[in-house]
């Protein structure tokens, strides 16, 4: 939750989550009973839309499977899911520095969480949870081309991505490739043989977000800032008085 809305609610009601004690046991979802208390509150998190607009305020994934898109690019978010401690840590440091008079949009969190660790290189042992469009033996084939082989190889997997004009990322383990026209960054994935490898169009991405017109391309560092100032750190080790 953003630090407005557990002002509003836990801030005043420190005993909030007692009296839904009852109420939750017989629903499934946490994001259910907390738009509950809301809606007993009179919080209108949602500005009177429906869906799919529910989904962009409320979501149901943490920050690194969240699915970035041209769709909820500029809108506001207010809540996560299935957060570690580290992950509450992390998000409470980026509410605490974040300007106090304006909400977060998909795009703030993005260029804290996300955009620094995208790379346009092949990263192994990486899943990046690409699965807009996924071929595999396991699946049918693509019935306009019976001949398709994304998966047979990273390469290959790779040209399908260039292929699909939306694609920004794809992902290859042996056997399978998945690709998305959504962002999103993943995580590691240890399985041998098996390990997904995974990229990121940084240009095609790049281009999209300077279409989206709430995100100057200028303002912040680019995609893969972590692994630049990784290497500059390990060329500083290896040359002292570089």
């Amino acid at each position: 939750m953003s630090g407005g809305l557990i002002a509003k609610t836990f801030g005043k009601e420190p005993g909030l989550e007692y009296e839904y004690e009852e109420f939750t046991k017989s629903h499934c979802c946490g994001d259910h009973v907390l738009a509950h208390a809301f809606l007993d509150r009179n919080i209108r998190v949602l500005s009177g839309e429906s869906y799919p607009h529910v989904s962009w305020r409320i979501q149901g994934e943490p920050p690194i499977s969240v699915r970035y898109n041209k769709d909820n690019w500029c809108k506001e978010i207010v809540t996560f899911h299935h957060l570690t401690s580290h992950d509450i840590e992390m998000l409470y440091e980026f509410e605490r520095k974040f300007p106090q008079d304006q909400p977060i949009l998909y795009k703030d969190v993005y260029h804290e969480f996300i955009m620094p660790y995208l790379r346009d290189e092949r990263r192994n042992n990486w899943d990046n949870l690409a699965d807009s469009r996924q071929y595999s033996k396991d699946r049918e084939k693509d019935q306009n081309n019976p001949e398709e082989t994304a998966y047979n190889s990273f390469e290959e997997c790779s040209k399908k991505c260039q292929e699909w004009e939306d694609c920004v990322q794809f992902r290859y383990r042996p056997e399978y490739c998945g690709l998305s026209n959504n962002i999103r960054l993943g995580a590691k994935h240890m399985e041998g043989d098996g390990s997904f490898s995974s990229c990121w169009r940084i240009d095609r991405i790049r281009g999209f977000r300077k279409r989206t017109g709430c995100d100057p391309l200028d303002a912040v560092p680019e995609e893969g800032e972590f692994f630049r100032l990784q290497a500059e750190r390990q060329t500083r080790s290896h040359h002292p008085g570089v």
